[in-house]
């Protein structure tokens, strides 16, 4: 689905704090059980910002405003969590159609 250029104008200047809060507004809209890591300093460093579970399926998602990098922890864990079945993302609000899809957001 093409976004419109004013739509991707807002999209690129959206920061990461808003960008995760409407995921989990999506999340929580299709029934999804989210565990959100308030306080990075209490746990592994790189792990995911969000990890959905629904029916039998996990999802570790890391959240970025557009134009934001990964970082090698944060690498680290999506490959292992991977390793081990999950499914694993990286995802920008420029990709909020992809996002919706993976959650299964009614169009």
């Amino acid at each position: 689905m093409a976004v419109s250029a004013g739509r991707q104008v807002l999209l690129d200047h959206v920061s990461e704090a808003t960008w995760q809060a409407q995921v989990r507004r999506w999340a929580e809209r299709e029934g999804w059980h989210i565990h959100v890591v308030y306080n990075s300093r209490r746990s592994p460093e790189g792990w995911p910002d969000l990890f959905l579970v629904r029916n039998g399926r996990a999802i570790a998602a890391e959240l970025k405003a557009v134009g934001g990098r990964l970082r090698r922890e944060q690498g680290g864990w999506l490959v292992w969590l991977r390793e081990c079945g999950i499914e694993t993302y990286v995802w920008f609000p420029n990709q909020e159609a992809e996002v919706k899809r993976v959650l299964g957001v009614a169009a």
